[in-house]
């Protein structure tokens, strides 16, 4: 799978879980930070929703995530520090990359 649709299926995943996973948080955090590309067809195609309506959502999906157990699924794969920032700055930081790199 080359790096567009691995990013496209993370974003995915993250607005359309039943059942949040965490790790969709800081996978998406790590892709924004690391400038990789979307496959927006993909995207369209699958969530039927335009480039801007999609990054909404996910924010929107960000905004109302719930943070009691932001590290469940991940805690064990981080050290202490980086525990620490997800707690604190995680969500923030992934809505502040998405309004920042599409012009939100």
């Amino acid at each position: 799978m080359i790096k567009e649709d691995i990013f496209a299926n993370k974003l995915l995943a993250l607005t359309t879980r039943k059942k949040p996973v965490n790790r969709d948080i800081f996978d998406t955090w790590f892709l924004l930070k690391k400038h990789w590309d979307v496959n927006w067809d993909m995207i369209e195609k699958r969530s039927l929703l335009k480039k801007d309506v999609f990054i909404n959502k996910c924010i929107k999906t960000l905004e109302n995530w719930p943070l009691r157990y932001i590290l469940d699924g991940m805690g064990e794969l981080l050290d202490n520090s980086t525990k620490d920032w997800a707690k604190k700055n995680l969500i923030k930081d992934t809505i502040f990359l998405l309004k920042a790199r599409y012009e939100i």
